[in-house]
């Protein structure tokens, strides 16, 4: 399984942790007061450093209540500074992504990568209606569209010549039939969603690659 953290997991942390601080202290806050970086022994996780216990406090919050990280401290690197180890948590511990992911299965028995799946579930849920009506909804839309993504997932999943340029890696994703479906029904919805929260071909990619004008 491919279980590498893609720049976007350390985008949506460092993004979401210097927009907490920033809030806390009302000011921009300094390369050197917050750092995230890939956990060398964790390939799963990233570790955030911040300068001081009330910036540790403001940035738990806002990942793990904000936006389904899970966040565990670490031993203090010395001074009032603090280390956080950021893992995807929540995000995907859900009864919705479980759904995705058997669905997903059921055409592409392939890895995906959960620190894709950590910066794009938090925003999906804020467009979804409460699951056990989604997950009906999700399971009909997978039902009348199965052969429609057969042919989605031969061209573009991870046996195809695009999976090594990296292009198209929503389509591979389980929370990538969520995002189909949603771009079916409301695609404006989507990219105002998403605007600021992922890097713009990873929409785009998906939405072309299903026939979606984008």
């Amino acid at each position: 399984m491919i279980t590498d953290v893609r720049p976007v997991h350390l985008a949506d942390v460092e993004r979401r942790a210097r927009a907490a601080v920033a809030d806390r202290l009302q000011h921009a806050v300094a390369d050197t007061s917050l750092t995230v970086t890939r956990d060398p022994e964790h390939d799963d996780a990233v570790l955030l450093y911040v300068d001081s216990g009330g910036s540790a406090l403001v940035c738990n919050q806002a990942l793990h209540l904000g936006a389904g990280y899970t966040c565990e401290l670490l031993p203090s690197p010395g001074g009032p500074g603090r280390l956080m180890r950021i893992r995807s948590g929540d995000a995907v511990d859900s009864e919705l992504f479980r759904r995705a992911l058997a669905l997903f299965r059921s055409f592409a028995q392939t890895s995906y990568e959960p620190g894709l799946s950590a910066g794009v579930m938090p925003v999906l849920r804020e467009l979804l209606p409460p699951e056990p009506s989604y997950l009906t909804r999700l399971e009909r839309f997978v039902r009348q569209n199965e052969e429609r993504l057969e042919r989605l997932y031969d061209r573009f999943g991870t046996g195809s010549e695009h999976a090594t340029t990296g292009r198209y890696a929503l389509v591979r994703q389980p929370e990538g039939l969520i995002v189909i479906e949603q771009l079916d029904i409301a695609r404006y919805d989507v990219f105002a969603a998403f605007d600021g929260e992922i890097e713009d071909r990873y929409l785009t990619d998906i939405a072309r690659a299903w026939g979606v004008r984008v």
